[in-house]
């Protein structure tokens, strides 16, 4: 398998690629990889997502924990190998217990001990099956995290779905030069 659109070549940015570019590795990823590397080619596009996503990683509501098993429960159901390599670690790292990602990982519902995990994957896991979500998931979202709570929940779902198209498109290898860390379900 090749790489169908490669990176840019860090050594030969436009001005504007290398403003956005050193904008991104100053920030808390502290580097550039993955789909911001790919968005390079259209440099506004790259410093937008960017911010968005430093958004919604770190500053919505969520602790880390709820925001990445949104995020898991997206790799997941888009078979994104590249954000679910990614992101494990972070999982686990946050208090994510390794009953529920391996759960997730094998596609079985998940038995949370944590209501408000419940929530957010029962809502991730409705709007990509079928891009809406329950009356009573909502009303239990919103309940539990409030609008604003709601609409971050909805966005994190959204922009890492948008990477992942990126990476899909690009055909994008895993950082240790690996394709696949997902098992065939």
């Amino acid at each position: 398998m090749n790489q169908r659109i490669p990176y840019p070549d860090l050594d030969d940015l436009t001005d504007e690629q290398r403003k956005v570019s050193d904008e991104i590795a100053a920030g808390p990823r502290g580097q550039i990889r993955g789909p911001m590397l790919l968005w390079l080619h259209s440099p506004e596009l790259a410093s937008r997502g960017q911010r968005v996503g430093e958004f919604l990683r770190w500053g919505t509501t969520f602790d880390a924990r709820l925001s990445e098993l949104a995020i898991l429960v997206t790799a997941r159901f888009c078979d994104c190998h590249y954000v679910w390599f990614n992101h494990v670690g972070l999982a686990r790292e946050s208090g994510l217990s390794e009953d529920v990602i391996e759960a997730i990982k094998f596609r079985r519902a998940p038995e949370f001990e944590r209501d408000d995990e419940q929530i957010v994957y029962d809502f991730s896991s409705q709007l990509l099956a079928s891009r809406n979500v329950t009356d009573e998931t909502v009303a239990a979202a919103r309940a539990l995290f409030d609008d604003r709570g709601v609409v971050e929940l909805t966005a994190i779902v959204g922009y890492y779905q948008m990477g992942m198209y990126m990476l899909a498109t690009a055909r994008v290898p895993l950082i240790d030069g690996s394709w696949t860390c997902l098992p065939d379900c």
